[in-house]
């Protein structure tokens, strides 16, 4: 679904909500044009913050989650689809 959104509303961007933490999981999320990535065991801690951040166009990923790698490598498949 949100490669389909993403390719035919490019201007949309796409929260996506998901139980699964797995690296490769979550990157190929971003791949098919999410700009956020929030786990559901967070979403009462995160909700707010993941929509800011989406909204002023930055890149979401749950703390849980995140390390310096997968910002710097989503950064860059946006760059270079």
């Amino acid at each position: 679904a949100a490669r389909l959104i993403s390719s035919e509303m490019p201007h949309i961007k796409i929260l996506a909500l998901s139980m699964h933490n797995e690296r490769q999981l979550v990157l190929e999320m971003f791949k098919a044009g999410v700009s956020g990535y929030l786990l559901k065991e967070r979403v009462s801690e995160e909700l707010a913050k993941s929509i800011e951040a989406v909204c002023s166009n930055r890149i979401y990923v749950s703390p849980s989650i995140m390390d310096e790698n997968i910002e710097d490598y989503v950064r860059n498949l946006k760059q270079n689809p």
